[in-house]
């Protein structure tokens, strides 16, 4: 099922990520880049840097955004300011619920 532009505005809402949201992120990284067919010794490796803190969250220098759908969170990004005039993303991961699907087709 494909979703019109204006219908999935209306469905999924952005907002800022809560530190109580960190072990959520985490997880949903970790799952995010399992989906793609790393095998396990790879995702050991990534486990460390796709561990996300409340410090992190909470940092002036971070920018973490969540997407919700059905009060539920489907995807994240987090932006890092370098300086006054460069932003880097950070981080972007996307869980794989039909919503997802439906909205990569």
């Amino acid at each position: 099922m494909k979703l019109p532009a204006g219908e999935i505005r209306h469905l999924c809402r952005i907002q800022a990520a809560g530190v109580d949201d960190a072990k959520l992120l985490s997880q949903l990284a970790m799952r995010s880049k399992a989906y793609w067919g790393y095998d396990e010794e790879f995702l050991n490796q990534c486990r460390g840097e796709l561990n996300y803190s409340a410090d992190q969250i909470l940092a002036p220098q971070h920018d973490f955004q969540v997407c919700l759908f059905d009060y539920q969170v489907i995807a994240f990004y987090a932006l890092e300011r370098i300086d006054d005039e460069l932003v880097e993303l950070e981080a972007l991961f996307v869980g794989q619920s039909t919503l997802v699907r439906a909205l990569a087709e």
